[in-house]
């Protein structure tokens, strides 16, 4: 059985959810100490989330058959 690429995000950011929780948890750190060590936990799950947003996105997109790469026009 083979997932979705958002699939495998939303997996990803259940994951970053549940290690921000433990360090939350985590009554030996400071409020300080905490917040350095959730905020690249979180700007990685807004990335994900984007990620998810995008790919959804360009699912639903229909793309036309004569559609292709405009790269080489801009060389």
């Amino acid at each position: 059985m083979s997932l979705k690429p958002q699939e495998h995000l939303r997996k990803a950011i259940s994951d970053i959810s549940n290690e921000v929780k433990v360090i939350l948890g985590d009554i030996s750190l400071s409020l300080t100490e905490k917040d350095s060590k959730i905020f690249p936990y979180l700007q990685q799950k807004r990335v994900l989330e984007q990620c998810i947003e995008d790919l959804d996105y360009l699912e639903k997109r229909e793309v036309p058959e004569s559609s292709s790469c405009k790269m080489s026009s801009f060389r």
